[in-house]
């Protein structure tokens, strides 16, 4: 009897025990040990909320890599259109598209003026080369060059050689190495210009076909 008085005692006292030290610990602001888990609804959910939002970032960045493609076409279009019409109605000119040192894309319209020089008696007069033509100098249309697409865009396109380029020209300097379009005076069409163009970003894929007869530029997207 005695001794399971003991044994009753004694075990009272380590349950009261452990019950004042969990409350302590609760009181210190200490997390219990949680033994219970996840259930199998709680990760589906957790997967569930971590699928939308990966879902919803690769969306984004998808969306403005393709907005970038469309405004790098849009503007390389409206740039050509102003080279013709500057071809057409004031003087030769040619458009100069490159990728800069910042793998921004740019591109940058010259035209042609004539060279001008004061004669003896200082008055200024139009320069000629010994057989009497005029000597004409390649002046830009902007003092910078305009950027048209964003470094995330990938450029690609066959020359009229039919050789394919991965990449568009960094020089923009060297007329061997740039790419340049320009148009007859007399017809419209182009005197210079690839055969085709692909401009590529996110999930957007413009082919542009360049008509060497027309001067025209046929977009579609793929």
């Amino acid at each position: 009897m005695g001794s399971e008085m003991c044994i009753r005692d004694r075990s009272e006292f380590f349950r009261v025990t452990i019950t004042q030290v969990e409350d302590m610990n609760t009181r210190d602001g200490k997390c219990k040990w949680n033994e219970k888990g996840f259930s199998l609804v709680e990760l589906i959910i957790v997967i569930a909320i971590m699928a939308v939002v990966i879902g919803t970032v690769v969306f984004s960045v998808s969306m403005v890599f393709s907005a970038n493609a469309k405004t790098c076409c849009n503007n390389l279009q409206r740039a050509i259109a102003d080279c013709k019409v500057t071809t057409m109605g004031k003087s030769e000119a040619w458009l100069v598209l490159y990728r800069g040192s910042d793998n921004q894309i740019y591109c940058q319209m010259y035209y042609n003026e004539a060279v001008i020089e004061n004669d003896a008696e200082g008055n200024p007069k139009v320069k000629k080369d010994d057989d009497g033509n005029v000597i004409m100098k390649a002046v830009p249309a902007n003092e910078e060059p305009q950027k048209i697409g964003g470094k995330r865009v990938v450029v690609t396109y066959i020359d009229t050689e039919g050789n394919e380029h991965q990449d568009l020209p960094t020089d923009a300097i060297d007329v061997n190495k740039r790419l340049t379009i320009a148009f007859d005076r007399s017809s419209g069409s182009f005197k210079n210009a690839p055969k085709s163009m692909e401009i590529i970003g996110g999930n957007r894929h413009y082919h542009l076909e360049f008509n060497e007869l027309t001067g025209k530029v046929t977009v579609k997207q793929i």
